[in-house]
């Protein structure tokens, strides 16, 4: 699946540059912190040199020739600009890597601007396969796809979950669209609305999204039941490393005998940063190994954490991850787990493990699959996942169900009743649940559909840190916490 501008893949830098970086989209486009593109001139040259070849000397020629019988006998110009861009594109396409594309000029700049930390879109992160790609037999290949919606945004309100595939946007199929081309229909100025044909397994609906401008923190902490440290990441940006060293000094100010790391939706982000905050819980440990093509002249290469921790081997250690903890999670949660550091709770994760090298190319990016990466176990999660010690599993509804939960969205049931009860308590969530239960949904369901429109109207600084009633995951890792089992 190549990604729809640009899910959550970890970028190799050249190096020149020190960090690693994962763009994660929202809704439309990348997401990483600055505002300015964090590339600089990569040395093409070598590349060039590595790979010369009488074949791909020949193959040049032939192309060089057949760009000159066009230039002269064409009834239409060819735009040379152009040109290149459509061949580059078609010559990354052939690789047949759903990870490796290539970003035009025309699209740098949308590109470059959602490296600000603020997204006019719908919230989530989503793959899109290369259309050259595709299988009419595998939605997977010519849909987009939800890897998880975020935290907080109108797609997660409007009932979108990890795995769900968009087959149309505004009544347009998204089949032979690229990924900038389905992105760009997605995104949109804060206030529009955008229609989503979706696809949860057989089951179909559609949903109307109202663009907002999204802006969340990475890092989210508090204490359960004082003992108990909690601590979210929702991304790993350049930043997050220090935000989480912050939140765990204030945490173990006063003692904690346990420690929840929540990576649930997380679609990854900056690996340097993930390392190191694997080194803030494991001391000079494998954290995963790399490896990269004969090609290459690269060699493989074991990551391993900085010496020293921050947290007592003494607090216990639980990760939640879900279907949307990918990439960069999936590396800090598998060398967690693998070195014994930490017990792993939830679903299985959404399985990346390769990595992209991210190259400035014609005024554009080029992307490409450079290496695979393993965990400390040597295990390969690519297309596979961690599966966790103790399984929770997501809640799943049947094709009445979710129209149902759709026609409470979209018939502002939600919202009205939220407004005319302004109050979040849960007085008047159970009043709503026991209102309006029916055959299909359930008190259960619909008090917690009730309780993210009270909390999404909230400025998220007045949020609740987390959810010890309707939280099934949480719930259990506080349960093996204080029990052990």
């Amino acid at each position: 699946m190549t990604t729809l501008v640009f899910y959550c893949i970890l970028y190799r830098m050249n190096k020149p540059i020190k960090t690693i970086i994962t763009f994660l989209i929202l809704s439309q486009c990348v997401l990483f912190a600055g505002g300015t593109l964090p590339f600089q001139s990569a040395d093409q040259t070598s590349y060039v040199t590595s790979t010369e070849s009488k074949a791909i000397t020949s193959n040049f020629n032939q192309l060089e020739l057949l760009y000159r019988i066009l230039d002269q006998i064409s009834l239409t110009p060819l735009d040379g600009n152009t040109s290149l861009d459509d061949m580059a594109s078609a010559l990354v396409a052939s690789i047949g890597d759903e990870y490796s594309f290539f970003v035009p000029k025309d699209k740098a700049q949308d590109y470059q601007e959602t490296l600000s930390g603020q997204f006019e879109g719908i919230g989530t992160y989503l793959t899109k396969t290369n259309p050259s790609l595709k299988d009419m037999k595998d939605k997977e290949t010519y849909m987009i796809k939800v890897t998880s919606p975020f935290p907080g945004g109108p797609a997660q309100r409007a009932g979108l979950r990890s795995g769900d595939l968009i087959s149309k946007v505004d009544g347009e199929a998204v089949d032979d669209l690229s990924a900038t081309e389905a992105s760009n229909l997605i995104k949109g100025k804060a206030g529009t609305k955008v229609n989503l044909t979706v696809w949860r397994g057989d089951n179909t609906f559609t949903v109307s999204i109202a663009r907002e401008l999204v802006d969340t923190p990475t890092v989210i902490f508090d204490r359960i039941h004082d003992h108990i440290g909690y601590l979210n990441i929702s991304q790993f940006t350049s930043e997050t490393s220090d935000q989480v060293k912050e939140a765990l000094d204030t945490l173990l100010a006063e003692p904690i005998d346990s420690l929840v790391l929540d990576l649930r939706d997380n679609g990854g982000g900056n690996v340097q940063e993930c390392e190191k905050i694997a080194g803030l819980f494991l001391d000079n440990k494998l954290i995963m190994t790399e490896k990269f093509s004969e090609a290459s002249g690269r060699e493989d290469k074991e990551n391993y954490s900085s010496e020293g921790t921050l947290v007592p081997s003494s607090v216990k250690m639980v990760v939640l991850v879900n279907g949307g903890s990918a990439s960069a999670s999936e590396i800090l949660t598998s060398a967690l787990q693998d070195n014994n550091r930490a017990i792993v709770i939830g679903s299985t994760t959404f399985g990346k493990g390769v990595e992209q090298e991210v190259l400035p190319f014609n005024d554009g990016y080029l992307q490409v699959t450079i290496a695979h990466y393993y965990t400390a176990s040597g295990e390969d999660i690519h297309k596979k996942g961690i599966t966790p010690d103790i399984v929770v599993a997501s809640t799943d509804y049947t094709e009445d169900q979710l129209q149902a939960i759709m026609d409470l969205t979209n018939d502002n049931v939600l919202s009205d009743y939220a407004k005319e009860h302004p109050d979040y308590t849960a007085e008047n969530i159970n009043t709503f649940a026991e209102e309006n239960a029916n055959d299909l949904l359930d008190t259960e369901t619909l008090s917690i559909l009730i309780r993210n429109q009270y909390l999404y109207a909230m400025d998220m600084d007045e949020r609740p840190k987390y959810d010890l009633t309707y939280d099934k995951a949480l719930k259990r890792a506080v349960s093996y916490m204080e029990t052990g089992k």
